[in-house]
C-alpha cells in the first residue's frame, strides 16, 4: 500500500514539474524539497510495512551512490543543480524492485527491476515527446526552416523512409532493422534545423539563471562563458550591467514531461521496449 503511495506521490511531483518545465524551462527547488522530504518518509514507512531489509539496503546502495553520481556530474558542469536534486529524489522514492502487484513486468513474466524500465521508458519517452515537441516548433518556424533544407535532403529523407518501410515487411530482425532506419532521416531533420528551432532572442532584462546562450559573449574584459549548466545569477548581472538589449540562447526541449511519461508506461506497461521486442521476436 505504501508503494502505491510512493508511486501516486512522483507522479503528482512529475505533474507539476512538467507543467513548470513547460512554462518556464525549470522546477523550484522547494517543490522538489517538499516531495524529496515526502518519498523519504514514505520510504521508511515502507520499510515499516513490509518489514523486509531489503527496502532498506535499496534505498542504502540504490538511492545514495545516484546522489553521489548526481553530486559529481553537478560538480564537473554536465547537470545542473536541478536535474540533481530531481534525478536523487526519485531514485529514492522509486523502487528498485517493485513489491506491488499493481506493477506490471513484461509479458513472458520476467522479473524486471521496476526502476530500469522506468529509465528505459523515460528514453523512449524523451524520445516520443521531443520528436513531437520538435515538430510543433518546426511548424511555428517553417518559413526559416524552408530556406535551410535543400532538394537533395528532401531525396534522402524520402529514400530512408521508403528503405525502412519495406523492410518492416521481410524477416523479424529486418523489422528491427527497419525500425532503427526509420529514426535516421528523423535524427537527421532534426540535427539540420535544431538551430532554428531552439534559438530564441531574449530580452536581457528577463534573462533567468540556467538560460543556455549559443557563444561565448565578450562584456568589456569580462567572458561571459558557454556551460552546459547555463548562465549564472553573476552572469547575468553582467550582462544586465552591458549595453546589450537582447541575447541569443538555446530554448532547450521540456525533458522533464519525459520522466512522467516513462512513469506512466512502467506502471501500466512495464518495460515498453522489452515487451515490444519480445512481441515482434517472440510473437
Amino acid at each position: 500500500m505504501i508503494e502505491t503511495f510512493l508511486l501516486i506521490s512522483v507522479a503528482v511531483y512529475l505533474i507539476i514539474s512538467s507543467i513548470n518545465d513547460i512554462r518556464f524551462r525549470f522546477v523550484h527547488d522547494y517543490t522538489t524539497y517538499s516531495f524529496g522530504v515526502l518519498f523519504i518518509l514514505l520510504r521508511i514507512l515502507l520499510i515499516f510495512e513490509t518489514n523486509d531489509a531489503a527496502n532498506f539496503l535499496n534505498l542504502l546502495f540504490f538511492a545514495v551512490p545516484v546522489l553521489i553520481v548526481s553530486l559529481v556530474l553537478y560538480k564537473i558542469g554536465w547537470w545542473g543543480g536541478g536535474d540533481a536534486k530531481m534525478i536523487t529524489a526519485l531514485a529514492i522514492a522509486i523502487p528498485f524492485l517493485s513489491t506491488d502487484a499493481i506493477v506490471p513486468f513484461s509479458t513472458t513474466g520476467l522479473k524486471i527491476p521496476f526502476f530500469f524500465n522506468f529509465i528505459t521508458n523515460t528514453l523512449i519517452g524523451g524520445l516520443l515527446f521531443g520528436l513531437i515537441y520538435s515538430f510543433i516548433l518546426a511548424v511555428k518556424k517553417r518559413k526559416e526552416i524552408n530556406k535551410v533544407l535543400t532538394p537533395v535532403d528532401l531525396v534522402i529523407v524520402i529514400l530512408l523512409f521508403g528503405t525502412s518501410i519495406v523492410l518492416f515487411f521481410f524477416d523479424k530482425l529486418y523489422k528491427i532493422f527497419s525500425l532503427i532506419l526509420f529514426f535516421i532521416p528523423i535524427s537527421y531533420l532534426v540535427r539540420k534545423v535544431e538551430n532554428i528551432i531552439q534559438t530564441v532572442d531574449k530580452s536581457v532584462k528577463s534573462l533567468e539563471p540556467g538560460d543556455w546562450i549559443f557563444n561565448d559573449i565578450k562584456v568589456g574584459k569580462i567572458t561571459v562563458k558557454k556551460t552546459p549548466t547555463g548562465l549564472s545569477k553573476d552572469d547575468i548581472k553582467i550582462l544586465q550591467k552591458s549595453k546589450l538589449k537582447t541575447i541569443k540562447i538555446r530554448d532547450g526541449i521540456p525533458f522533464v514531461p519525459s520522466f512522467l511519461i516513462g512513469l506512466i508506461l512502467a506502471v501500466f506497461y512495464g518495460n515498453v521496449l522489452i515487451n515490444f521486442l519480445e512481441a515482434l521476436l517472440f510473437a
